[in-house]
């Protein structure tokens, strides 16, 4: 089983979450459909994740997935990152129906070293009353680089679960 399987549901056993067989699956902008998006059996309070794979030679530059989140409900949207290079996620831009709960990071290694593969993590709540998609955009990029275009980027859209 990859790594991109294995975390959410590692991050489902440690929240105490259960995980029914994945119905909430996203697709990204080539209709490829994605098994990393799973969600829980609770009410409107429910978090849906998002593991976004490593990007591979075959990916497009701006990649979309869809998503289904309740309205009030929150997403952890986990993308992954080689820490040593200077490149780093943002939140480019959201929607106003999504605000930010959380911003962590992980390393996926767990020798004590410097550098190596690591993940970000945002949560992201959406409002009790967005009826429409919501979107929010996030780009990998060295910050201090500002006319560069960025290395990545990752367009989530947030679409009402209830639908």
């Amino acid at each position: 089983m990859s790594k991109a399987t294995v975390l959410p549901l590692l991050l489902a056993a440690l929240g105490g979450m259960t995980l029914p067989a994945c119905q909430n699956t996203p697709t990204n902008s080539t209709g490829h459909t994605h098994s990393h998006a799973h969600h829980s059996n609770s009410e409107k309070s429910s978090t849906v994740l998002l593991a976004v794979p490593a990007k591979t030679d075959d990916a497009e530059a701006e990649e979309n997935f869809t998503i289904a989140v309740a309205q009030g409900g929150t997403a952890e949207i986990t993308l992954p990152f080689q820490a040593g290079t200077g490149y780093s996620w943002a939140l480019a831009a959201h929607s106003d129906g999504l605000s930010l709960v959380n911003t962590s990071t992980r390393s996926l290694t767990d020798d004590g070293r410097t550098g190596g593969p690591m993940e970000v993590i945002y949560v992201l709540k959406r409002s009790s009353d967005s009826d429409h998609p919501d979107t929010a955009t996030f780009k990998l990029s060295r910050p201090w680089e500002d006319n560069a275009p960025p290395a990545r980027e990752v367009k989530v859209t947030f679409k009402s679960s209830e639908n």
